[in-house]
């Protein structure tokens, strides 16, 4: 049987034969339940049949001790990831006797991750004004008056994450649908009313919000990435296109001497077109300050959902899948800090190979792998390259979680 990795849910069913009248397991069917454990696929189905030969009619049957093995089968399985799911028995099969079936589930082992939550920043403002907040990592929020669609006070929660540490215990891995990107920083928005209903505030998506990240504000290739909402794993994606629901709209066409173009711009609410006439006497001082505003402007990404968002860019190389090799099966954490790319990415445990999907060739990078167990924490990382596969010997120490947030803190 071949084992391969895929990331879709599969299936495998896996016959294990006994010799008449045996019920406890031999070595070598231990070894084949253990080889099958390395190898097999995260989301995998596996039905293991308890079959003994049959020399008379020389093939694979069902024997009498069936349900026996299966319970042995059953208190051998119990490894890390194997969810028993139960043992059927009379279903329809290809082998004669009475039949007996093993179901399992398997699903990679995550370790606990027991790191606090960053902490909030709360501004409290008046979304009728124009405001700027900066965060104390640097962080710089513009609201303009109406873009979100509270006009009551708020409460606006920040938090900001620029460092390799604040990605690795915040699980927020560079990563968009397998492939990697370079991140300029991850920041958290929430903002809800400041009374006692708490209730809820959205950004209006016409105007957004903009948003000046300290890391590579320069970088015009850089994008606002958001958590995926369809996916409980951490996977960015870029947000929908979709920017109002309003019916009314009012477009313009007009000529920028400037530019010497003819300029298109639409304007999505009768207060905003009205205000527009307004100040068309002082087009020549708007323009002005437009071409001011725009120097600035090349470096704000606009925003204009919540939750957990990112300053990303793809990397400009083509990337390839990466794996290596590990001796032990600890429930962990895998990561590559890329050390001359502002990028993490996180591993999935495929057997005994420590898979990435999509990665550059020929980088350094600093291999850290993190395990949580019964309250003890388990730390090793070195040096290694994304040159070739490799096979690596960890050396998981018992560690405090002080020793490891000092680690984190060190390769920022």
């Amino acid at each position: 049987i071949n084992f391969a990795f895929s990331s879709k849910a599969s299936k495998i069913v896996f016959p294990l034969i006994f010799n008449s009248g045996q019920v406890e397991l031999s070595i070598n069917q231990k070894n084949k339940l253990d080889s099958l454990a390395k190898n097999i696929a995260n989301q995998t189905d596996l039905t293991i049949l308890p079959l003994v030969y049959d020399p008379v009619y020389q093939r694979n049957m069902y024997d009498k001790n069936a349900k026996l093995q299966a319970v042995e089968i059953v208190n051998y399985m119990k490894k890390p990831g194997f969810d028993y799911k139960g043992t059927a028995c009379n279903v329809p099969s290809t082998y004669r006797g009475l039949s007996v079936q093993v179901l399992f589930r398997y699903n990679t082992p995550k370790s606990k991750n027991p790191f606090p939550e960053k902490p909030s920043q709360f501004f409290i403002i008046n979304p009728l004004k124009d405001t700027v907040i900066v965060g104390n990592e640097g962080t710089k929020l513009f609201l303009k008056p109406g873009c979100l669609t509270s006009k009551n006070e708020v409460v606006l929660e920040l938090k900001e994450y620029y460092s390799f540490g604040d990605y690795i215990k915040a699980e927020l891995p560079t990563t968009s649908n397998g492939k990697m990107i370079q991140s300029g920083g991850v920041i958290y928005l929430d903002i809800k009313e400041n009374n006692s209903q708490k209730k809820s505030v959205n950004i209006n998506p016409s105007k957004g919000i903009d948003v000046d990240f300290t890391k590579d504000e320069n970088d015009t290739n850089m994008q606002i990435f958001i958590k995926d909402p369809n996916s409980s794993e951490m996977n960015w994606v870029l947000p929908s296109k979709n920017t109002s629901k309003s019916t009314w709209q009012m477009t313009e066409e007009r000529y920028d001497y400037t530019t010497k173009k003819f300029i298109t711009k639409t304007y999505y609410s009768k207060e905003e077109w009205e205000n527009h006439l307004n100040n068309i006497k002082k087009e020549e001082q708007r323009v002005e300050n437009e071409k001011k505003a725009e120097e600035e402007s090349n470096r704000l990404l606009n925003v204009s959902n919540l939750g957990f968002i990112n300053c990303d860019r793809f990397p400009s190389e083509e990337l390839y899948p990466f794996s290596f090799e590990i001796e032990n099966t600890n429930a962990a954490n895998y990561y590559l800090v890329f050390i001359d790319i502002k990028g993490v990415m996180k591993g999935n445990r495929v057997g005994n190979q420590i898979h990435f999907p999509s990665l550059p060739k020929n980088k350094n990078v600093l291999l850290v792998v993190m395990a949580f167990e019964d309250e003890k924490s388990y730390y090793y990382e070195t040096k290694t390259s994304t040159k070739s596969n490799l096979k690596i010997k960890l050396d998981l120490q018992e560690v405090t979680k002080d020793f490891i947030n000092n680690q984190l803190q060190k390769i920022n």
